[in-house]
């Protein structure tokens, strides 16, 4: 009977075991909102180019053609808005970008309209260029996985010689530029690294259609306009941070 009252006196002093606390989970990221941000990249794209000559009193002569390669580093502004439901995110996204995409090349003149070692040499430039897009992509703790598409539109242009050996060596410049619209396509990768700022890194590949110029020049022996109708066709890998609301 002691030895029982002992054991219960002995309980009652015994410290109140402490209450467990449930684990916290880790806020969930959501991407819902509106973003800005900015970017920097590179460009590789491809300009197919056929040239011809309006030549006053003699018709429109073909001049050549050729392909070029028009590259260099890319940069700019983005903004944009997300809805997420679930794990998928909807998305519209608008950005200007300039541009240093450039590339240079030489078509070979027919002999029929330039005489023998003819050439039509030329430059062409991506100078600035944007897109507005429609964005669709599945989010995973803090990160997104997303596809791209929408329209494209940018300044493009074409400068250079063309040069006759017809009776002797003419050399006609030209120069001449336009503003295209277009398609793209692309997908990326976002990742969140606060609750407000996030980076990514994203390819596009932008069909700008067909630009056709047009540039009169002055021969010593004839006057015409020079034409290049060009379709420019570029690859886009860019990374970027953007600051989310």
């Amino acid at each position: 009977m002691s030895l029982g009252l002992a054991q219960a006196a002995l309980a009652a002093d015994m410290p109140a075991k402490m209450p467990v606390k449930a684990p916290v989970a880790a806020p969930v990221y959501n991407w819902t909102g509106f973003y800005i941000g900015g970017n920097i990249g590179y460009g590789w794209g491809r300009s197919d180019n056929d040239f011809a000559d309006a030549v006053t009193g003699f018709g429109t002569l073909p001049m050549g053609s050729d392909t070029t390669n028009v590259n260099g580093v890319i940069g700019g502004l983005q903004a944009g808005y997300n809805w997420q439901t679930g794990s998928f995110v909807f998305g519209l996204e608008t950005d200007l970008q300039l541009s240093g995409q450039k590339g240079s090349g030489a078509a070979i003149c027919p002999a029929a309209s330039c005489g023998p070692g003819g050439t039509v040499t030329h430059t062409e430039q991506l100078t600035w260029f944007g897109t507005t897009r429609g964005r669709f992509g599945w989010a995973f703790d803090s990160w997104l996985i997303y596809g791209t598409g929408g329209i494209a539109y940018g300044a493009v242009e074409s400068s250079g010689s063309m040069n006759f050996f017809i009776p002797v060596k003419l050399t006609g410049p030209y120069s001449d530029s336009a503003t295209r619209a277009g398609w793209v396509a692309g997908v990326g990768l976002e990742g969140a690294i606060t609750q407000n700022w996030t980076a990514r890194v994203e390819y596009l590949y932008i069909d700008f259609g067909t630009a056709n110029f047009s540039s009169p020049t002055t021969f010593p022996l004839a006057a015409g306009a020079i034409t290049d109708s060009m379709h420019l066709r570029d690859n886009i890998v860019r990374v970027g941070l953007n600051y989310r609301f």
